[in-house]
This record gives C-alpha cells, structure tokens and sequence, in this order.
C-alpha cells in the first residue's frame, strides 16, 4: 500500500488531516439481505479520525462509476498513538456504485478519501448516551460506542442505550456484533419480527423516561431515513433534549465544492432567518437544534 495523494488540512473541529491514499481489502464478508462488511487495511500512521466522520470510496478503478460514494465507518482499530490501522465498512447494495464496490474480492485495492465532516461530540461522563439507528443507519453506532467504552476504561461503565430500528429482523444488520459490547439494545421492526413491532422512534420516549430527571445530562444520536430522522427531532424538542444526527446526503465532490448535499439550518443572523450548510463540511453530523423547521 502507498499514500497517492496529501490533500488539503483538516477543517475546524476535525481531528486529523484529510488524504487520499489506497487501502488493501483485508475481507469482504456478507453482513445481511444486500450488505456487506468491508474492512480496508490503511497505510503507517498515516490517518487520526473521530466518531462519526466518513471517508469517499471511489467504487471502481476507472470512470464508471464516476463519482465516489460517501460511506460513515462502522469500526475502526487504531494504534497505540491513535493511528488508523483499518476501517470497516457497511455497503448495502442500493444501485449501481455500491454493487460495484460490494463485487471487490479481499486483496483488491481502494482507493479512499477522508476523512471528512465532522463527527459526533458526546458530552463528559456522566452521561446517558441513546442512539437511534434505522437500517444501514446503524453504521456509525459500532464505532461511537467503542469510542465511549474506551473514553470510560478504568472508570464506571458508561450508560448507553441502542435503539435499533428495521424493515425486517434480517436487516438489523451485525446485531450480534453490537450485543458483544455489552451495550442495551433494543429493537424494533415493520413486520414485528424482532422486538416491538412498529418504528424504532416509538421506543424513545419510554427510553428517555427511565432516565432520572437531573440525574445526569442525556445526549441523543440518530443516524437513518429523513421520516425517522424527522420524528426523532420532534421528540428531542418536546423533551428539551439534545440531538446529534448524521445526516446522509448524495454528494459530488465531498470537499464543498460542488453544493449538491446542502441542509436547511436556522440563521437568525441571516435576513431569511435560514441558510444553508453543506452535509460534508458542516456535517454530516449536526445539532438538531441547528436545522430550521
């Protein structure tokens, strides 16, 4: 493997440098209906990255497909200086890019970007952390997870709840995984194939009355599909309760350039009281509190 390209600095608030370079595959295995589990080998000290950031895989060697696809990290393992040995990451199968890059046979070579955004900012501990994943949503949560049991190594175990939302108990996808971190989970599904049948964001509420008023800050986290995003925003403002969310957007460039994956946002400042912010620099993680109505 070799470093190809050294591109610009790293954006306010991101914790490493930006590069573009190729990864060995190390495996790709089935992870669900239509998903798979990509793990690509990163160059020597070469990449930092933090929760909830996301790299731009270009799919295939040539030009079709042109343009890269943005994908969050499902799972990282970092040295002891906290350099980035290998990344996984969920691909479902949705058009023609993905199946391309799902086709990669392990040994191959890809050819990343990243990373990029700005990713998730949990509060100190104490704190109760509650995410809210929806299908292949899920995908930054592994890693977000991993993060906070290590922030807490030596201390109280950090309190952290998993809302797992699906079509179908199939496309909870690496469930086992996330049970092995010993974290609370629980699952809803359309059919009711899995837990409680119906939308993962009925469970929120009950989740965020078991918390003792006061007792510690609460922190949400929502990754999934705009409707589930929609609702978990609803229920943030009602309960007076922050939210991150990882926004997902189809982009061009993923550098800024370009404007295709802008959002909404409240701007008092702004005559219109709103402006836009782009999902790759700006994002894709954003405070719900910051999205206009």
């Amino acid at each position: 493997m070799q470093e190809t390209t050294v591109a610009e600095s790293a954006a306010p608030g991101m914790m490493g440098a930006m590069r573009q370079f190729q990864g060995r595959i190390v495996f790709n295995e089935p992870c669900g209906p239509k998903c798979r589990k990509i793990r690509v080998e990163v160059p020597e000290r070469l990449v930092r990255y933090e929760p909830g950031q996301f790299f731009h895989i270009r799919c295939a060697a040539g030009t079709d497909p042109l343009l890269r696809r943005p994908f969050s990290v499902y799972a990282v393992k970092t040295d002891a200086g906290g350099w980035v040995q290998h990344l996984d990451f969920l691909v479902l199968v949705v058009g023609h890019g993905t199946r391309v890059l799902a086709a990669h046979a392990a040994g191959g070579m890809l050819d990343l970007l990243g990373p990029l955004g700005k990713g998730f900012r949990p509060p100190p501990e104490p704190a109760r952390h509650v995410m809210i994943a929806g299908g292949v949503g899920i995908a930054p949560f592994y890693d977000l997870a991993e993060h906070l049991l290590a922030r807490a190594a030596g201390g109280p175990a950090p309190d952290i709840t998993l809302l797992f939302g699906s079509r179908t108990k199939d496309e909870l996808y690496a469930l086992d995984a996330l049970q092995r971190l010993g974290i609370g989970i629980r699952v809803a599904t359309d059919d009711g194939s899995a837990g409680h049948r119906g939308f993962v964001t009925d469970l929120l509420g009950p989740a965020l009355d078991e918390a003792a008023p006061g007792a510690m800050a609460i922190q949400l986290y929502a990754c999934g599909p705009e409707p589930m995003l929609d609702a978990v925003i609803r229920i943030a403002r009602e309960r007076q309760v922050p939210a991150q969310l990882s926004l997902d957007r189809r982009m061009g460039c993923g550098l800024g350039a370009c404007g295709a994956c802008v959002c909404k946002v409240s701007a008092p400042a702004s005559p219109d009281g709103w402006d836009y912010i782009r999902i790759c620099r700006e994002g894709p993680v954003v405070d719900a509190a910051r999205l206009a109505p």
